[in-house]
């Protein structure tokens, strides 16, 4: 996998596991400086919860572009994972298909403005709640649920005030 270690660097995972390494987990690097689990997929197959709490200061993104893009499990928990500055939620869980239970209560979208594809194609996940979700900023919801197999989804939080493209939303 695309880990950025360097070819017969011992121990790899572990080692960004006790530096607290993000950058060299299992995420790949792009070219906007985003990450994602792009070329994981087999990895990710056996984590069910991530806790990000003694990940360091340099992983408050505000770009968050594909990051869990392609992810491999059925099941995941996303705990401490600081997204107070995030702007974008673009692709976050893009074609997630085999999820069938995603937990991203602890989510701070406050600063949100884009959730485009967010959730799209995740043909496994039947239930969502996004009821702790602040959507008072966001402008783009265009396809966030595009290819979804959803047919329980908590918006009740959601407020579309501001919202300028919903083009697609539900769609297929």
């Amino acid at each position: 996998y695309e880990t950025g270690f360097k070819e017969g660097e011992e121990q790899g995972y572990n080692k960004a596991l006790e530096e607290n390494d993000l950058d060299q987990l299992f995420f790949v690097k792009t070219s906007d400086d985003s990450y994602n689990a792009n070329s994981t997929r087999a990895f990710t197959e056996y984590i069910t919860e991530i806790d990000f709490a003694k990940f360091s200061e340099k992983h408050k993104k505000t770009n968050f572009f594909n990051f869990f893009y392609y992810w491999g499990g059925k099941s995941l928990t996303v705990k401490n994972l600081d997204t107070s500055k995030a702007i974008s939620f673009r692709n976050m869980f893009y074609k997630c298909d085999y999820l069938t239970y995603l937990d991203v209560k602890e989510f701070d979208t406050s600063n949100v403005t884009n959730l485009y594809y967010a959730f799209s194609s995740c043909s496994s996940l039947k239930e969502l709640d996004l009821s702790t979700w602040n959507t008072s900023t966001v402008t783009n919801m265009e396809a966030m649920f595009y290819e979804s197999a959803a047919t329980n989804i908590d918006l009740s939080s959601f407020d579309t005030s501001n919202v300028t493209d919903m083009e697609g939303m539900f769609s297929y």
